[in-house]
């Protein structure tokens, strides 16, 4: 969590610890189910500065991520998110991140498990160019803002507006004047907000959405609760569904690669599985009777068809989700498979959006 984030005193209203790649995190405040179901309902926010984030800067700093990662950032909007990864030469997925483009730099949104290996990557390929690469990871605090009285929180927060907060996804802005810069995002719930705040404004910014989000039932939620929320949205996360085994393409991550764009590394394999083939494999959903499974239990249908990754009881479809890679043929919903000894069937991803 970090100096800042140790000062917000989660401990002190009950936050129970775990650790997350070697960092510290929030795994909940008492009760993991109730939280995720008061985020769907009214709302919630998240201390994330556990997360990585990298400052790439420098006159040539659009060349160097336009060559090494899949996404055009050319072509990317300033004040803009978009999805991002670095693969191998073979399409294998090796960091996947947010990418933020401002007037002079672009800022890098990681899980902490690819951090330092995107920093040396990016750093390593900044010898020829005139661009640099810093890890800011412990100059950034991070709070996520997700669900239905969102935007009113947020609003009074800051003393703005709901007009004045980004309302597309991947929309930033920063909307008072050394305050926090706003991502708007769907990918877990919808509303949602990314802040990004230098370390020293965290705690006051952590307050502020205490003080506001009380009246509206909007309170803080641990990391086994956005687990079971990324779980129910079917977004992989780095270093449990995708890894560096992984083509881009198996885990559905289409949003973070762009067709049409110039020479990237993976690009001749990603472009042939596109426009000549398919993929063996595929990240599928899964609805399993019982208990949630441990990851690597085999998956099977007359035989092995693969290995869980993850899985989280849904407070909100009050069934048992997981997401498994599955052999091509077993990918249409409600096809019957084995989750070790367990029946399940493949579902559709995402398992839930907000309108049901």
């Amino acid at each position: 969590m970090g100096t800042a984030s140790e000062e917000l005193a989660h401990t002190q209203i009950g936050g129970r610890t775990m650790d997350l790649d070697g960092r510290a995190v929030i795994a909940d405040y008492g009760d993991p189910r109730e939280e995720h179901v008061r985020v769907r309902r009214a709302g919630g926010f998240i201390d994330r500065s556990y997360r990585g984030k990298l400052h790439v800067a420098g006159p040539d700093r659009e060349g160097l991520l336009q060559s090494l990662t899949t996404n055009d950032v050319v072509k990317q909007a300033e004040g803009t998110a978009i999805a991002g990864a670095i693969c191998t030469n073979h399409g294998k997925v090796q960091s996947l991140f947010t990418c933020l483009k401002r007037a002079d730099h672009f800022l890098l949104d990681l899980d902490p498990a690819v951090t330092a290996f995107t920093r040396d990557f990016l750093v390593k390929y900044t010898i020829i160019r005139d661009a640099t690469t810093e890890d800011w990871s412990d100059r950034v605090g991070h709070v996520g803002l997700y669900g239905p009285e969102a935007p009113g929180v947020l609003a009074e927060a800051l003393g703005v507006r709901p007009d004045d907060l980004p309302a597309a996804p991947g929309e930033a802005r920063a909307p008072v004047t050394e305050g926090p810069l706003v991502l708007a995002t769907a990918e877990l719930v919808d509303p949602g907000f990314e802040l990004w705040v230098v370390r020293e404004g965290l705690k006051g910014l952590w307050d502020a959405l205490t003080r506001a989000g009380e009246p509206k039932g909007v309170a803080p939620f641990g990391f086994t609760a956005l687990e079971s929320l990324r779980i129910e949205s079917g977004r992989p996360r780095y270093g449990v569904e995708v890894d560096d085994e992984v083509i881009l393409l198996e885990a559905g991550l289409t949003d973070a690669v762009n067709f049409e764009k110039g020479c990237y590394i993976g690009q001749e394999t990603l472009s042939r599985i596109v426009f000549r083939g398919h993929v063996n494999r595929r990240l599928c959903g899964l609805v399993v009777e019982g208990a949630p499974p441990a990851a690597g239990t085999e998956v099977s249908a007359d035989g092995p068809v693969g290995a869980v990754r993850s899985a989280a009881f849904s407070p909100t479809l009050e069934r048992t989700l997981a997401l498994a890679y599955l052999k091509r043929g077993l990918w249409e919903a409600g096809t019957a498979v084995k989750v070790g000894d367990a029946p399940a069937t493949v579902a559709d991803l995402p398992f839930y959006t907000p309108t049901g």
